[in-house]
């Protein structure tokens, strides 16, 4: 009963599995933008000439920290990123997970092996149905046909 509630869930789980995506995605692009930013403010303090040393010192050891920081959820997005798109590939949706779970119990159903079995005799019969009803309508025709002549 667990595995059918599972089945109608697999959907809201890969929608979990894409907004892993997004926020990996979102989560990099902003420790890349901060990267940038943290670029332009090193090129700002190297290039000022009244600060002391310690001052720029200070300010350098506090971006490079910073710089280290966003790497880190850099590198964390990234994996975020690729374990959230094999999981959303790897995993299937309703439909599929369905037909894995009740495909091999209608192949093994005798039923349906008796039915599949006797699809070449069913479709004998039908021929000939069709043969004999095509005959039939073919002489009717060409009684009528006599018949306008006369």
């Amino acid at each position: 009963m667990f595995a059918a509630y599972l089945f109608t869930r697999l959907d809201a789980i890969n929608s979990v599995f894409g907004g892993l995506i997004l926020l990996s995605i979102i989560v990099g692009l902003v420790c890349l933008v901060c990267l940038i930013y943290s670029e332009n403010t090193l090129k700002e303090i190297t290039s000022d000439r009244w600060r002391t040393n310690d001052e720029k010192n200070d300010k350098i050891t506090n971006i490079n920290d910073n710089v280290k920081m966003y790497i880190r959820w850099l590198k964390r997005s990234i994996y975020c990123l690729i374990f959230g798109i094999i999981l959303a590939i790897l995993t299937p949706n309703m439909k599929e997970m369905a037909f894995i779970y009740a495909a091999p119990k209608i192949i093994a159903n005798e039923n349906v092996k008796s039915t599949v079995s006797s699809i070449p005799e069913v479709s004998d019969l039908a021929l000939e149905y069709i043969k004999t009803f095509m005959k039939k309508s073919i002489k009717d025709l060409d009684n009528t046909n006599e018949e306008k002549a006369q």
